[in-house]
């Protein structure tokens, strides 16, 4: 399989996600080899848009009457798919505010195939920035253990053959 340079960074990644969790074998990287062109033109024709991916209460500043509010921190801001940053902020969030978020985001975005492609892309994506660090962070246990656990195969399974 030929792969451009992006596509070879991307691969690399993956194969340090696999190496730093000793998780090599698992079926997961198997299945995204077999079946990488697919998936990356699976993701390529998801719809783009600006995103923020960094929601986090300390990076947001909420007028007193709570009639508006301001994002700071912008360093992660680029090109993705709106669910990212929906799930970002709405698991963020307490269930009222989250409410309004989503009734001012727009009550007609249903998004079926990024919030399919989101359960599986965001545990990667997750695991490829805690293995950049000395030492595994906190915040990516759970997408070890789900990465272990198979639950993250079944969700790029069930995103590929519906």
């Amino acid at each position: 399989m030929l792969y451009d340079e992006t596509d070879k960074i991307t691969m690399s990644n993956l194969d340090i996600v696999a190496h730093k969790t000793n998780t090599a074998e698992n079926e997961l990287w198997h299945i995204i080899r077999k079946r990488f062109k697919e998936i990356r033109n699976r993701i390529d024709n998801l719809p783009r848009t600006l995103t923020y991916n960094d929601f986090y209460w300390t990076n947001l500043v909420v007028a007193q009457d709570k009639s508006s509010a301001m994002m700071l921190d912008f360093n992660l801001l680029g090109k993705g798919y709106a669910y990212g940053d929906i799930r970002n902020v709405t698991g963020s969030l307490s269930k009222e505010a989250a409410d309004a978020f989503l009734h001012e985001y727009g009550d007609d975005f249903y998004g079926k195939e990024e919030k399919l492609a989101d359960k599986f892309l965001a545990h990667l994506v997750t695991l490829v920035r805690a293995c950049e660090l000395n030492s595994f962070p906190g915040w990516a246990e759970r997408s070890l253990e789900e990465l272990k656990d198979g639950t993250i195969l079944n969700s790029l399974i069930e995103w590929l053959d519906g």
